[in-house]
């Protein structure tokens, strides 16, 4: 990726925290840092630091590592400041550099709910012993869109009257112990 400044000498900071990628199969990875100009930062590229002159393409490296199997990059966000934080969002590009959109492989879903512009489509539930786990796509249907769920508010009712709360959360095979998402 290239940054050029358009108008004038210009300092912008990119920043790793938010700047993430989105593949295909409902993957996503955090950037694990970023180069500008061959210098390797773990925060931030630019600000102060560094002048971005008016015209001049500086090259800039966003390095994501643990990135599932796909032919592509659905949704590349891209965390900004100039005077005030802004999402860049590139979208649909393979990894070679050709744009398109690759349909994501679809499981036939068990039972599907629309709520408040996203799709939860339940696709499995599979139960080892006294461990039950839950399958779900969750797919925003209207805009690019964050949504949170919370651990401790996710819980499994059976026919029997009794109740489980949720142990772990799983997105994109990331665990967490809380909330995912947002």
């Amino acid at each position: 990726m290239k940054v050029t400044s358009l108008n004038a000498d210009n300092k912008i900071e990119i920043k790793r925290n938010n700047t993430k990628l989105f593949d295909y199969n409902g993957g996503f990875s955090d950037a694990t840092y970023l180069k500008i100009s061959g210098k390797t930062e773990y925060n931030t590229v630019g600000g102060s630091d560094f002048t971005f002159t008016k015209g001049i393409a500086v090259p800039v490296e966003i390095v994501f590592e643990n990135v599932s199997e796909s032919d592509g990059v659905a949704l590349l966000e891209l965390n900004v400041n100039k005077g005030g934080y802004k999402v860049l969002k590139f979208k649909d590009i393979n990894y070679d550099g050709v744009t398109y959109k690759k349909p994501i492989a679809s499981t036939p879903a068990l039972k599907t709910i629309e709520e408040d512009g996203f799709k939860f489509d339940l696709t499995n539930i599979k139960k080892t012993g006294e461990r039950v786990t839950v399958f779900m796509k969750v797919t925003s249907l209207n805009a690019d869109n964050k949504i949170e769920i919370k651990r401790n508010n996710t819980k499994l009712f059976d026919y029997n009257g009794g109740f489980s709360d949720a142990t772990y959360l799983k997105i994109s095979g990331k665990t967490e112990y809380n909330t995912v998402g947002k």
